[in-house]
């Protein structure tokens, strides 16, 4: 899965909650994957059960990207005569 796998604490709603004048008593973590589509940014919450998953899917996607720039490098020095 495309994406960045990220840990987030959030300030809730209530007013009254020591959330919002301690960063250190925030709600979390919840998980999301952000990614990135056209010139926008979204988020997907990734429910506790799923946490593994998500994050072992989006390194999957992460060693493959690596994998293709790797052989695109590779084609690259090819066509220029480098080996």
């Amino acid at each position: 899965m495309r994406g960045t796998f990220i840990r987030v604490y959030l300030e809730c709603m209530r007013p009254e909650c020591a959330c919002h004048t301690d960063k250190k008593r925030r709600h979390g973590p919840y998980y999301r994957i952000s990614y990135g589509q056209g010139r926008r940014v979204h988020h997907i919450y990734v429910p506790l059960a799923w946490k593994e998953k998500a994050r072992e899917w989006t390194e999957n996607y992460r060693r493959v990207w690596k994998g293709i720039e790797k052989v695109s490098a590779l084609n690259i020095r090819l066509m220029k005569g480098k080996r």
